[in-house]
């Protein structure tokens, strides 16, 4: 009988012992997954340069969905930038056609940019109300690296010399709605 007690307490303790030896080695592996996940935020913060104030935003590879519509390079562009399977753009579609709305009479012109395929594009425009032309690019990818687009969606106000004077990454708020709607009602600077 004192036998199986002392083997049921050793075994117990052999047990805590192995708990805990990997509770520890579980926690030390954390931490360094942790350091090793913010090391990489910092590199990949470091590596990519985003779109900014003052840098040249090119529109020269981007196909118009409706045959009517050609882009003037040399006009002032309030540019929404887009895909059709994000949700935040869905939502700030509401925002943009308030914009295009409230400003139709400006001298900036308004300019949906999907970064999805034509087909795709096309099914979305059907399936939601937009009220300003939109427009596609040949190369998505080569598209978002040269206009350094990292977030959908993006707001832009373009210049007529190509530069951006303004933008806003992500979902609109109220205050955002604002500016951009005095974006378009105050001359951009060259």
């Amino acid at each position: 009988m004192m036998k199986s007690i002392s083997c049921f307490f050793v075994g117990r303790n052999i047990y805590s012992t192995f708990l805990h030896l990997t509770l520890l080695v579980l926690a030390i592996e954390v931490a360094i997954l942790a350091k090793q996940n913010h090391e990489l935020k910092e590199k990949i913060g470091q590596s990519l340069e985003s779109l900014k104030i003052g840098d040249y935003f090119a529109m020269d590879d981007l196909v118009s969905l409706q045959p009517d519509y050609r882009i003037d390079s040399t006009s002032r562009y309030l540019l929404f930038i887009f895909t059709t399977t994000c949700p935040f753009c869905k939502q700030n579609l509401e925002h943009w056609n308030q914009v295009a709305n409230k400003t139709w009479e400006s001298n900036t012109h308004k300019l949906g940019i999907s970064l999805d395929g034509v087909d795709e594009t096309s099914r979305y425009l059907k399936d939601n109300n937009v009220v300003f032309p939109v427009v596609c690019s040949r190369d998505a990818k080569n598209f978002q690296k040269k206009n350094k687009i990292e977030i959908v969606p993006t707001t832009v106000a373009r210049n007529d010399v190509g530069k951006v004077e303004n933008m806003w990454a992500g979902l609109l708020n109220q205050k955002e709605i604002q500016e951009v709607i005095d974006a378009c009602s105050h001359k951009l600077n060259h």
